[in-house]
């Protein structure tokens, strides 16, 4: 409901206290990476959709996603990666 109501702050102490809980949760690691970039934290968000992808495989649009912010961390190369990956 923080996440809706764009009060990142809460949205993102409460997925970091769920995820203790349910550390298995991809769908709350994908939330919290997209908390991180509201705060323009590219590199916690990277970690966070990583950590979604060990957990589930990354749909086409969830490895689109991760290329943007593996580009806005100046990671060009990962970013390549990601988009190929979500054009297979």
């Amino acid at each position: 409901m923080a996440f809706i109501k764009k009060d990142f702050a809460t949205a993102r102490q409460y997925l970091t206290e769920a995820l203790q809980s349910l550390p298995t949760d991809a769908h709350a690691w994908i939330f919290l990476a997209r908390t991180h970039v509201k705060f323009k934290d590219w590199t916690r968000a990277i970690a966070s959709m990583r950590s979604a992808f060990a957990i589930k495989p990354a749909t086409a649009a969830e490895e689109t996603e991760l290329g943007h912010y593996c580009s806005n961390n100046d990671q060009p190369e990962d970013a390549a990666e990601c988009f190929s990956r979500a054009l297979e």
